[in-house]
């Protein structure tokens, strides 16, 4: 992912964008595809977002090459919660969802939620290891 940096200072890559464009064409299909009061269209939406937890698991260390690249994920992961809260509501308020239904959809998308939160923080925090080094 190519480093880019806002005029606040920010410095981000494309990351979410590439995520979250992936993800809004499965999530797109699933709603064409299947009825809005389906439990079927939760547990598929629940296994997209699963999928989504288990690459950032897996992948987030990749990011931490150097002091740009931790800041630049921090600010990344910090923007994919975000939007992955405005997805979630966004399929909240486009279903037609019983209350059952929606108490489990929010469990796992406030999963990932707070995963992409908490590596926000994690990524911020382990820059601190490229600034000592270079001391």
């Amino acid at each position: 992912h190519e480093k880019n940096q806002t005029g606040e200072g920010r410095l981000m890559t494309s990351l979410c964008e590439d995520v979250f464009s992936l993800a809004a064409v499965q999530l797109r299909t699933l709603r064409e595809r299947l009825s809005r009061k389906s439990n079927s269209l939760v547990m598929a939406v629940c296994l997209v977002f699963s999928q989504l937890r288990s690459k950032q698991m897996h992948g987030r260390d990749h990011f931490f090459q150097d002091l740009e690249t931790c800041c630049a994920a921090a600010n990344d992961f910090q923007r994919m919660s975000e939007r992955c809260e405005d997805v979630m509501q966004e399929l909240i308020e486009d279903s037609e969802l019983s209350e059952e239904s929606k108490i489990t959809f929010e469990a796992s998308s406030g999963e990932l939620l707070s995963l992409y939160s908490l590596d926000a923080v994690y990524a911020a925090q382990y820059s601190h290891t490229y600034i000592i080094e270079d001391i």
